[in-house]
């Protein structure tokens, strides 16, 4: 009995799809049934094959999730799906950096041609005892001894200066650079800022002498803020520095900000 091409794979993924405990991975082959007359079958990569495996493998991407939807997932499985999502994610970091690189140079051209960007020279506009970048709106000083909240509020009053309130993305990594790049103070367990939590507006502030203002941005670490009764925010070194709220009694080093006298 003579059988088309067309007809034979027909028959052929009828025949593996229905009794594929015959079909054997290791030489790509089965046996397939015809009018009582048994035909092995085994299957051949060819360069058209190759040529576009490319393809075919972008478009199995797209469908692997729904058909894990109707399939239980196996070792093997889950093995593929975790690498094509790692590099995903990769794409999708390196694409985001990219963005924002851009987004960055649009910001810094918006603000004017004798715009300059920051650098890592000491603002010579601060007060003793105060640190700060050339070209930075704001100096720094920070404890080498722990206290309240309360107390430290009253310490950085006594500078002039009250406890830090950051207003972007930025300030909060360049106060963490300052207490990691500074063997005398980086190994405090946290630090007090002006973030307070006011129960007349229950939400959480950055509260000083002559302001009070809500949060532009947050870098809460993971489930902060976490008690009813801590009302007070610090920076816990434990936590690469990020927000934690806290008891406003502890004890705990504290960071004053003062306005630089030379921003340009």
């Amino acid at each position: 009995m003579e059988v088309s091409v067309t007809c034979f794979w027909c028959l052929f993924l009828a025949f593996l799809l229905q009794t594929s405990e015959t079909y054997s991975e290791r030489t790509n082959s089965c046996d397939v049934m015809i009018d009582e007359c048994i035909y092995n079958v085994q299957i051949r990569s060819t360069e058209i094959c190759k040529k576009q495996s490319t393809s075919r493998r972008k478009r199995a991407d797209s469908v692997t999730l729904e058909r894990l939807e109707n399939a239980p997932l196996t070792p093997k499985d889950f093995h593929q799906l975790s690498k094509k999502l790692i590099r995903i994610t990769e794409q999708m970091s390196v694409r985001i950096l990219r963005w924002w690189r851009k987004l960055d140079k649009k910001i810094d051209a918006m603000t004017g041609s004798s715009h300059q960007r920051r650098s890592l020279e000491r603002n010579n506009g601060c007060p003793d005892h105060f640190v700060g970048l050339k070209n930075w709106p704001s100096c720094y000083l920070f404890s080498k001894f722990n206290t309240s909240w309360y107390n430290a509020k009253d310490f950085c009053m006594a500078f002039d200066s009250d406890l830090v309130a950051m207003g972007t993305v930025k300030e909060h990594f360049l106060l963490t650079f300052f207490i990691k790049n500074n063997l005398a103070i980086n190994r405090e367990a946290g630090w007090w800022t002006s973030g307070s939590f006011l129960g007349t507006t229950r939400q959480w502030m950055w509260t000083s002498q002559f302001y009070t203002k809500p949060f532009t941005f947050i870098k809460w670490g993971e489930g902060e803020p976490n008690e009813d009764g801590s009302q007070c925010m610090l920076l816990k070194a434990e936590d690469d520095h990020l927000w934690h709220d806290q008891i406003c009694t502890r004890r705990f080093n504290f960071i004053c900000e003062i306005q630089t006298k030379d921003s340009s």
